[in-house]
């Protein structure tokens, strides 16, 4: 199978991914993004709707593995580790148009990494630089949400 060059804007990094994976990829981003649009939503709104999605993914404990980082493989296997969700939660706020950066940060000596989102709503009076985590809002590994044990996983179909 043909290998593609997938650009990851977080870390600057050429990796390579199959065909099938970065069209799988695409699609699956473009079809949320574009129920994410067709709510009319306020920023705020937005940005939380995205979160939501994102912090589905179960939280793998493979931290070494590129599949949990790169969005081609996180979105095909539905498993991530901080990058990965990091990455998902970047990608789809940059494509609605908001401004984001990824963060490092330490928990003892362990590198974590999230994100800083640029959000004004006038709705809700909002206009500033927030931080956000999915990981530590995402399923573990037996698909229960760390914050609420009811809550089904779905899928980026």
């Amino acid at each position: 199978m043909q290998e593609t060059k997938y650009f990851d804007n977080i870390f600057q990094l050429n990796r390579t991914t199959t065909q099938e994976k970065y069209d799988n990829m695409e699609k699956e981003i473009n079809n949320f993004l574009t129920y994410v649009k067709s709510k009319e939503l306020s920023p705020v709104e937005e940005v939380m709707l995205v979160y939501d999605k994102v912090k589905l993914l179960e939280y793998s404990d493979n931290d070494d593995s590129l599949e949990t980082r790169q969005l081609p493989d996180i979105i095909t296997n539905g498993k991530a580790v901080c990058v990965g969700y990091t990455n998902l939660f970047n990608e789809c706020l940059s494509r609605l148009g908001y401004q984001t950066c990824a963060i490092e940060s330490y928990i003892g000596n362990v590198s974590h990494m999230h994100s800083l989102v640029a959000i004004k709503d006038e709705k809700y009076g909002i206009n500033g630089l927030y931080k956000f985590d999915p990981t530590f809002d995402s399923l573990d590994k037996d698909s229960q949400d760390r914050t609420s044990s009811d809550m089904n996983p779905v899928s980026w179909t």
